[in-house]
């Protein structure tokens, strides 16, 4: 699936959303449908900086002066969660940059990326924990009348731990290779290199594939580092696909 058209599909889907909050009396129709007109607009990005919009605040005369849920937070949760969904979509390759139709231009697509990444940096609001109840009601029927419980033993854990798996030679020698495109990415720049991305992923796919066990896992963190610092032209995480791929040399 296309980028822009997982993203578009994702607001709508926020949208739909907000619209039945709306419906609901939770939020105000009319600043929905505006803040889904923002979102699709070039002008985005300018009011969340002119405003200084994030998950909880706004810094816009309709949340200042009403105190009302703005079109400005709306239109930024909307596109933070469906950031967020398709942060998952990209992880499970369900969305390949790679298959791009011919007429997204490079430039755009960077442009999109590079606000995905800005506003899937802001983290959501942090729920604070319920502060238990004091008081006599607080506590169960039988401790309030004096009944002394008796915890049960913890039984032992008994997960079963996952075997280390040796890797074989296919393994290894795409292992090697990817490793090295790894390191060319880092030294150069080959983010908007199509076939180079492919080369790599279809190197990582096989190896997920020929692999089980430990390897297997460590497989597909190097696949999602990778990607993930491919397409986000973010060394940092190709390093650590290399540090993963380094334990096995």
């Amino acid at each position: 699936m296309d980028l822009q058209i997982a993203y578009r599909s994702e607001i709508f889907r926020q949208y739909n959303k907000a619209k039945g909050a709306a419906k609901r009396g939770q939020l105000n129709k009319g600043r929905v449908n505006r803040a889904l007109g923002l979102l699709m607009s070039d002008r985005f990005m300018d009011k969340v900086h002119q405003y200084g919009t994030t998950y909880n605040q706004c810094g816009c005369p309709d949340y200042e002066n009403r105190n009302v849920f703005c079109k400005h937070r709306l239109a930024y949760i909307m596109n933070w969660r469906a950031t967020q969904q398709l942060m998952i979509l990209i992880e499970e390759g369900k969305v390949e940059f790679g298959d791009d139709p011919p007429g997204i231009l490079a430039p755009m697509r960077t442009t999109w990326l590079v606000l995905l990444v800005l506003l899937a940096s802001c983290a959501a609001p942090k729920q604070e924990p319920k502060a238990p109840l004091v008081g006599a009601t607080s506590a169960p029927h039988s401790a309030r009348i004096g009944v002394r419980h008796t915890l049960p033993p913890v039984p032992p854990d008994t997960t079963p731990t996952i075997a280390p798996t040796a890797p074989t030679k296919g393994w290894q020698e795409r292992a090697d290779t990817l490793q090295a495109k790894a390191q060319l990415a880092i030294n150069d720049n080959y983010w908007e290199d199509t076939e180079f991305k492919k080369e790599a992923y279809k190197t990582a796919r096989e190896m997920i594939a020929i692999s089980t066990g430990k390897l297997n896992e460590d497989s597909k963190a190097i696949l999602k580092h990778f990607r993930w610092g491919m397409e986000f032209m973010d060394r940092r995480q190709l390093k650590k696909a290399i540090d993963i791929l380094e334990t096995y040399n």
